[in-house]
């Protein structure tokens, strides 16, 4: 397995390096992207980069392995330590690759005099716990879907008790608790329950596509039609939950605009808009399917060979 992880971070790591060259060379790309990778131009720091990826692409499908475990204690006390550690070792890892103020443009600047930086670690940790906990169920839907799977629906049930706790400590800390207005500004109306839910329900789309189309690779089934549908039939749904996750208007640098048409517009004058926005959209729902997919890859191989 470790093999296959080696092959898969360099395969990740050069696509990494390409998308940040593509990046730093096109003034196509959005402009919160560029920022992101201003400074990212050493092959350390885009290694880093990469691993952070499989931080939080590719972990949850091993934390979806910890939920059949026959502990019952693993299963209750273990799984959140696990998610929370997950969320701390991301954030040391973009701390090193990303600039400070990306990561202060998320989770907003220190407000409540903690030592060192423990507070941004302890705001960055609850933002990543979503994405956890939303690809994790969408790993374990999968591998409940195989004939051959013995578990049957109860570690379903455990996520669902995780969940119930994290989740909503999650919004909690990120949405009534945030250190800044950059997020909560463009989820629907301030960031209320129905906004969460649907990005929640997003990020399990993404996962449940990236999961169906990674697990037909790893079974080397002939047939590419039902995964390449699968992907086709992802972007409409996932455009659809990003759209009413997002506020429709937001009010800012003096133009009016939608959350969507920030995040994936060039830049604050070339705003887009109708079906160049779904194209753009659709492009960045790709990048993200491969990302994910090449994250979890490896560690879908693993999990398919043991059972």
């Amino acid at each position: 397995m470790l093999r296959k992880i080696a092959v898969s971070i360099l395969i990740e790591l050069s696509i990494v390096s390409t998308l940040v060259f593509y990046v730093n060379s096109f003034e196509a790309i959005p402009y919160n992207v560029r920022e992101l990778f201003a400074n990212s131009s050493s092959l350390l720091i885009i290694f880093l980069f990469s691993l952070a990826l499989y931080a939080v692409f590719g972990a949850p499908v091993l934390l979806s392995s910890w939920l059949t475990v026959e502990s019952l204690t693993k299963k209750l006390l273990v799984f959140p330590l696990l998610v929370v550690t997950l969320g701390v070792v991301t954030w040391f890892l973009l701390r090193w690759s990303v600039p400070i103020e990306s990561l202060h443009d998320v989770i907003g600047s220190p407000i409540l005099n903690w030592a060192w930086e423990w507070e941004l670690i302890v705001r960055f940790s609850s933002l990543v716990i979503p994405p956890c906990v939303f690809l994790c169920v969408a790993a374990l839907l999968v591998h409940t879907y195989k004939a051959s799977y013995n578990y049957g629906f109860r570690p379903i049930v455990f996520w669902s008790i995780h969940a119930a706790f994290l989740l909503p400590f999650a919004h909690w800390m990120i949405v009534c608790n945030a250190a800044t207005d950059n997020l909560t500004e463009l989820m629907a109306r301030g960031g209320d329950s129905i906004s969460s839910v649907a990005l929640g329900l997003w990020i399990a789309s993404l996962g449940l596509t990236t999961s169906l189309i990674v697990i037909h690779i790893v079974k080397r089934r002939p047939s590419y039609l039902i995964p390449c549908t699968i992907l086709v039939c992802s972007i409409p749904v996932g455009f659809f939950l990003l759209a009413i996750g997002t506020e429709d208007v937001v009010h800012k640098y003096g133009k009016v605009f939608s959350a969507m048409q920030f995040l994936l517009s060039q830049d604050r004058v070339n705003m887009a808009s109708g079906f160049k926005l779904f194209l753009r959209y659709s492009i960045a729902h790709i990048c993200l399917i491969i990302l994910i997919g090449i994250s979890q890859y490896p560690f879908w191989e693993w999990k398919v060979g043991r059972s």
